[in-house]
């Protein structure tokens, strides 16, 4: 066992261990300490638990991955996203032993070691070396290279029966599509002490709701697959119809420049709080092996992962309603199922995110203070096909990065609940090529023949 807060083995019940460990946040960390559910117990009893503890608290956390297939989607990542990173030989990465032999990520005999040596905790040498070679997005722990989106061993979290089951049941779907989205890779140190936010706008939902309109805060739910421990940051309860119309009435006068069509809302740390909500938050610790579920309407932020954690490795994975989603064509004008199977066919990322935020190759921010960029710019070599030039604000051409496509492609096979899960809500596939054979409003005439073709190019 390679993980010291590896999930606990599973007893009668669904109750698998409390969560009592040190914050160096300065946070609560939940000093009534939080319960972790069996989220392999898909009983009707188990099921009930869990919904209520979500519906409580706002999130749920449960025990889901063995140690070894923490072990193996940590290896996939090497493989697949960490080591392929284009550096010139000066940045690149390179894992070695306690004897200072470089180790084999594909080499059985040094699986055991390899694994210590990327988890750590790390020594300030070995965190140094991986900061430099490390991909972009290193602060939020989270990069947008191509491979990320559909590693073969995330997409089986994604269609994973007992998963789903239980997201249906909480977010009372029964029809649900997942989340393209990426994988974690944080290193200790890194992060950034985000103030609390929401993930869609409270005072545009609220109007809507008190003028007779529907419900605009997103539907499903958010979630993230932990292969090494980890933390969430949140308010408790902040999710429930009950708050939201208290914290609407509270601070709207304190943010009268809110925007009815912001997608998003952070709360002020240089602003009053009157319900204390920064004092208020948590950092709930995540054990290895664990799926953390959470309300979309949850209030949340991010803390950095202390220096001395391990390294923290894992996968975003949310659900929501099946079908396309007009906010995502109003955002960037391009279908979502079509962007969902474009991005799923060629191996690169969607347009935008869940939250319909446009996805960022690089940081955005970097756009504004250049030399960030090009701090990754210059480990590169010369001429390569990562670099490409861009019109600025002020009209300028300015170097920037491109993603390149993954090298040999394929997609990851799918399960029939998988396949329901990226594209369609019951589809019966004959392949090559494949056919909706169901009444499917968003996969008629000319999208079925497009895809069908995106299918055999992909083969050929």
């Amino acid at each position: 066992m390679l993980h010291e807060s590896a999930p606990p083995q599973p007893i009668e019940g669904p109750v698998l261990g409390k969560r009592k460990e040190p914050c160096e946040s300065g946070l609560d960390d939940g000093n009534d300490t939080e319960t972790i559910l069996n989220g392999r117990d898909v009983s009707p009893t188990n099921l009930k638990r869990i919904k209520t503890a979500y519906e409580k608290n706002g999130l749920v956390c449960l025990s889901f991955l063995t140690p070894a297939k923490c072990d193996e989607l940590i290896l996939e990542q090497w493989r697949k996203v960490l080591l392929k990173q284009e550096w010139t030989e000066e940045y690149r990465m390179t894992v070695r032993g306690r004897d200072g032999i470089v180790l084999d990520v594909d080499n059985t005999d040094h699986r055991k070691e390899f694994l210590k040596s990327v988890v750590g905790p790390l020594d300030p040498k070995t965190r140094k070396m991986m900061e430099k070679g490390w991909p972009l997005h290193r602060g939020f722990g989270a990069c947008c290279d191509s491979a990320v989106y559909h590693l073969e061993g995330v997409w089986s979290i994604r269609q994973d029966p007992d998963l789903y089951q239980i997201a249906s049941i909480i977010a009372e779907e029964e029809n649900l599509w997942v989340d393209v989205n990426r994988s974690i890779q944080k290193l200790p140190g890194q992060g950034e002490s985000e103030f609390l936010h929401y993930d869609f706008n409270p005072f545009a939902r609220q109007k809507m709701m008190n003028e007779g309109g529907v419900d605009v805060s997103p539907k499903g739910v958010c979630g993230k697959a932990c292969y090494t421990p980890s933390r969430f940051v949140y308010v408790e309860g902040t999710h429930s119809d009950d708050f939201q119309k208290e914290f609407v009435n509270v601070y709207k006068d304190l943010y009268p420049n809110v925007k009815m069509s912001d997608k998003k809302f952070g709360l002020d740390a240089k602003k009053p709080d009157p319900l204390h909500l920064a004092a208020r938050k948590r950092a709930m610790a995540i054990p290895a092996g664990s799926v953390v579920m959470w309300h979309p309407r949850l209030l949340h932020g991010q803390m950095k992962t202390p220096i001395g954690d391990p390294v923290e490795y894992g996968n975003y994975v949310g659900f929501f309603p099946a079908g396309s989603r007009e906010g995502y064509h109003a955002v960037c004008n391009v279908n979502e199922l079509k962007d969902r199977l474009r991005s799923y066919y060629k191996g690169i990322g969607p347009v935008l995110w869940p939250s319909f935020d446009k996805v960022q190759y690089y940081p955005y921010r970097f756009n504004n203070f250049p030399h960030l960029l090009q701090g990754y710019i210059k480990k590169l070599p010369p001429g390569h096909p990562m670099l490409c030039t861009r019109i600025s604000g002020k009209g300028l051409v300015v170097p920037t990065l491109k993603p390149l496509p993954v090298p040999g492609y394929q997609p990851p096979p799918l399960s029939d609940l998988g396949t329901s899960c990226l594209w369609c809500r019951v589809c019966s596939i004959v392949s090559p090529p494949p056919q909706c054979l169901c009444v499917c409003e968003s996969l008629v005439g000319v999208y079925v023949l497009e895809f069908t073709w995106i299918y055999i190019y992909s083969h050929f």
